[in-house]
């Protein structure tokens, strides 16, 4: 093993017979020959494919049904100030932000590109990045080439035979990305006069735990006050 590792440092970036190797060993282990379907077993790279499309298409459709209103329900309002926090147009400096806290390591989206790029020619894309953003701001809508994605499959068992079997991981371009985290560190400005104290999940800083352990504290002093009533009955 140690062996191996050395020589993956010393010839792993080169165009060599040993790199195009592990390339081929990785395509071989990552390739799905065969698929079992509710029809059956299907074979060859048409089939399945074919089958993939449809479970995927499948399992990602959304069935329309009526979603409850909140109508009467009153909720926290931002203040105008807050309001304009949000609303105001993207800057430079936010959008750089996120570039330069953003790990350079990552797999790369479809278009190629990952943060390390993005990191190391900044100056010379930053004017184009500021007007795509600014496209946004005004039409509301980000191009369509920039939201697509590669679909990973994770296997969740040991020998997957299904495509159930597998747990599918999106992997986003870095746009994507960073105009999440821009609108992300815009809300969490303002998001603490929105959310309750007592809202443990989805808040930074606070664990979904944190709910079911008060939960468990409350039973168990509830089973202590009604022990020692009993007791002084």
């Amino acid at each position: 093993f140690q062996r191996s590792r050395s020589k993956w440092l010393r010839e792993g970036d080169s165009n060599s017979g040993y790199f195009h190797a592990c390339v081929k060993s990785r395509m071989m282990r990552n390739s799905i020959s065969a698929l079992y379907t509710p029809s059956g077993w299907v074979e060859g790279p048409g089939n399945v494919r074919e089958a993939a499309v449809s479970f995927f298409r499948n399992h990602f459709s959304v069935e329309e049904w009526e979603r409850p209103t909140l109508d009467g329900v009153d909720f926290p309002v931002l203040s105008l100030d807050q309001n304009d926090q949000l609303t105001e147009p993207f800057s430079i400096e936010e959008i750089e932000e996120v570039v330069n806290s953003s790990d350079g390591s990552k797999c790369p989206g479809p278009d190629g590109f990952n943060f390390a790029f993005i990191k190391e020619f900044w100056e010379l894309m930053k004017n184009e990045v500021k007007i795509l953003f600014d496209q946004f701001f005004e039409n509301d809508c980000f191009p369509g080439c920039l939201l697509s994605y590669f679909l990973t499959l994770i296997p969740k068992v040991k020998s997957p035979q299904q495509l159930g079997d597998f747990r599918p991981i999106s992997l986003l371009g870095c746009w994507y990305k960073i105009l999440s985290k821009v609108l992300a560190n815009r809300l969490a400005i303002v998001i603490g006069a929105l959310i309750p104290k007592s809202q443990s999940a989805f808040v930074k800083g606070r664990q979904l735990v944190e709910g079911v352990v008060v939960v468990n504290e409350i039973i168990c002093f509830e089973g202590l006050v009604s022990i020692k009533n009993g007791d002084a009955g």
